[in-house]
């Protein structure tokens, strides 16, 4: 049995934030080792999203996606579950963009530099690059003092 599909204002259209794939696909990689992969399936089949553990996305999905799955796994399972599966995706997503979208000399670079120097380079790349984590909405960054 599919779940329940998202309603029409949630569907893909000319205005609708856009999220990179990852924010689906990492939680999708997480979630088993913390809940199971029925219960994974059950909660992606919920949202009416199962077709994304079958086929995972491999462009830009709509933030409503995005939004409604993580607000059922905050619904679904205890805090810290729900905590601990996403801080997961969190990592995978990190190891995502270094393997594939920081370039090795640029991490190089980085691993020479004082931590506060590298994290400032890294929070302006962030600034300048990070849309596709951020759909409709706004990031911030900073580094404390």
């Amino acid at each position: 049995m599919s779940g329940a599909a998202l309603p029409a204002a949630g569907r893909i259209g000319p205005n609708a934030g856009r999220i990179g794939p990852t924010a689906l696909t990492r939680l999708a990689a997480a979630l088993p080792r913390h809940v199971g992969a029925a219960a994974t399936h059950a909660l992606f089949d919920s949202v009416g999203l199962a077709h994304h553990l079958v086929a995972p996305p491999e462009h830009m999905v709509d933030e409503a996606e995005v939004r409604a799955l993580h607000q059922a796994l905050r619904q679904a399972f205890a805090s810290d579950v729900a905590l601990a599966a996403a801080r997961e995706a969190g990592r995978l997503t990190a190891a995502y963009l270094l393997a594939n979208r920081i370039p090795h000399p640029v991490q190089r670079l980085l691993r020479m530099l004082p931590p506060r120097w590298a994290a400032r380079v890294l929070l302006a790349t962030m600034r300048r690059h990070g849309w596709p984590f951020a759909g409709s909405g706004r990031g911030a960054t900073g580094v404390p003092r």
